[in-house]
């Protein structure tokens, strides 16, 4: 699996789960992951973890604050997370300038 692919079952998980839960999005990605091999999948996950781990940054983690994430246990993680979810674009533009996040809906 490539980035192009990665970023691209985002964009369709968050098509198809638009207005659900974070729940439904996790069951939606997996379902999705299902049709790929084990190595992809496996490609997938460490790709998120990339992003993720990119996405700790102090200034991030700041916005992420005045914005109301909670970053008590895994709060950063699911804030990443969150921010992978709304896609590519986003996640990419706020990397570049966290005050963007201010323009996302909660």
């Amino acid at each position: 699996m490539n980035k192009d692919q990665f970023w691209q079952i985002i964009h369709d998980v968050k098509q198809y789960c638009a207005g659900k839960d974070r729940e439904s999005f996790a069951c939606v990605t997996a379902e999705n992951l299902l049709k790929y091999s084990l190595e992809d999948i496996l490609d997938w996950h460490l790709m998120l973890e990339q992003y993720c781990g990119a996405a700790y940054r102090p200034e991030l983690w700041a916005a992420g604050s005045a914005l109301g994430a909670d970053y008590s246990g895994d709060g950063f993680i699911d804030f990443a997370s969150w921010l992978i979810s709304r896609g590519k674009e986003t996640y990419m533009e706020a990397l570049r300038n966290p005050v963007s996040l201010t323009q996302i809906p909660p």
